[in-house]
């Protein structure tokens, strides 16, 4: 069954999402990705450490957000909370969610980042039926559901059709809540980060 946006819009309440323009192109997180064996299962380690270069985009970078990303990242007090990344439990992991701070943490030169692995196998594809802790994924421009599993394909071919913020994301509760992923995605102090990926601190420049 395929859901859309606007069917669902009382419980997603996403209609002002705008996407960007559809284009096939390659995803561009990191230059050089880096092979690792698949993060623990969420049931066991929800937040798993991986080098940042392993980690599959399935939608495109805005160089401007990202310098300006990185510029905030060099500026904010070392205890400031910053969301983790999602990724798929299915490997090799693609990135759900914050894909510019998966591109910061490679120009900075993070051997490894905090992730929140969530599980990309359980999803439903009938949108009636929710299944607790699922993840759905939605195309900005047009508000229809996509599943994660086209979503995962898509990445692992090299193939871009969602651009910049092309997608969001909403995970259902035990109770049946419902709510944007971005809202429930743990944070962790930007110095953990930093000290668990690089081993020390990082240059007041991180853009040099």
């Amino acid at each position: 069954m395929v859901a859309t946006l606007t069917e669902s819009v009382e419980v997603y309440n996403m209609q002002s999402i705008n996407g960007s323009k559809k284009q096939a192109v390659k995803p561009a997180a990191c230059e050089t990705r880096q092979e690792v064996s698949p993060a623990p299962a969420p049931e066991t380690a929800s937040i798993a450490q991986l080098p940042p270069t392993s980690l599959i985009p399935h939608e495109s970078t805005n160089p401007t957000h990202l310098a300006l990303l990185l510029t905030y990242l060099s500026s904010i007090p070392p205890e400031t909370p910053v969301p983790l990344p999602v990724v798929t439990k299915s490997f090799p992991h693609v990135i759900l969610d914050g894909h510019h701070r998966v591109a910061a943490a490679c120009a900075l030169n993070l051997r490894t980042i905090p992730v929140w692995v969530v599980d990309d196998e359980v999803e439903s594809e009938d949108v009636r039926v929710v299944v607790a802790d699922e993840v759905r994924c939605f195309d900005t421009k047009c508000g229809e559901r996509v599943l994660l599993k086209t979503v995962a394909t898509l990445a692992r071919s090299g193939v871009n059709v969602f651009g910049v913020k092309g997608t969001r994301h909403v995970v259902c509760g035990p109770s049946g809540d419902i709510r944007l992923l971005e809202e429930v995605t743990p944070r962790l102090a930007w110095q953990k980060w930093i000290m668990d990926g690089s081993g020390g601190v990082l240059s007041p420049d991180p853009l040099r």
